[in-house]
């Protein structure tokens, strides 16, 4: 932190003191951490030669038969992750054909990938076409209100049932809509609104 931002910071009640305090813990607090972050960074080095160390040391004192079953639980070991990887990328791929991002699908994508690729495209596939399903019906129920709410044309099926509702609609029929509607009902003149 700098001086001037800290003054900013603090306004009227920047005083050189105040600010050499604030200054000068910062700094405690910084060295701090950056002595604790290469005392663990040393640590860790040291742990790692003596983890390299003890495998030699179990490696020369192992059977040919204990190096070759090492060397094939290590194989099976990377194929094993290398099978997850590709599970994990191909519902990966699966998501992002179907139109979800990454940031929607990442909470639960370590749940639908397996060691068995082809069940994890499966699970990927299914939950894509639900969410798929379930946008198509916000979609359609979306354009079905806004179409809901809009005043139809005249000469169009208002009441959904091809009854016109107002003198207007029913003026804008076809003649023979006209003529067929009033032999059905003899009173619809008077059931019309204006």
């Amino acid at each position: 932190m700098k001086r001037d931002r800290l003054r900013e910071l603090l306004g009227e009640a920047a005083t050189d003191e105040l600010v050499d305090a604030i200054m000068a813990a910062n700094g405690k607090d910084i060295e701090s951490a950056k002595s604790a972050s290469a005392s663990l960074r040393d640590e860790v080095s040291t742990l790692r030669e003596e983890n390299e160390q003890l495998k030699a040391q179990s490696t020369s004192t192992m059977t040919e038969a204990e190096r070759m079953q090492r060397a094939i639980e290590e194989a099976n070991a990377r194929a094993a992750k290398a099978t997850r990887e590709l599970s994990e990328a191909s519902a990966a791929a699966v998501f992002a054909a179907a139109g979800i991002s990454e940031d929607e699908y990442r909470a639960f994508l370590p749940s639908v990938v397996s060691d068995d690729r082809k069940a994890s495209v499966a699970a990927a596939k299914a939950i894509a076409d639900m969410v798929s399903a379930k946008v198509t019906a916000a979609a359609d129920a979306a354009t079905k209100d806004a179409l809901g709410k809009m005043t139809p044309p005249a000469g169009g099926e208002p009441s959904g049932d091809g009854t016109p509702r107002t003198r207007a609609e029913f003026l804008g029929l076809p003649y023979q809509q006209q003529v067929s509607l009033k032999a059905q009902d003899p009173e619809i003149m008077s059931k019309l609104t204006d």
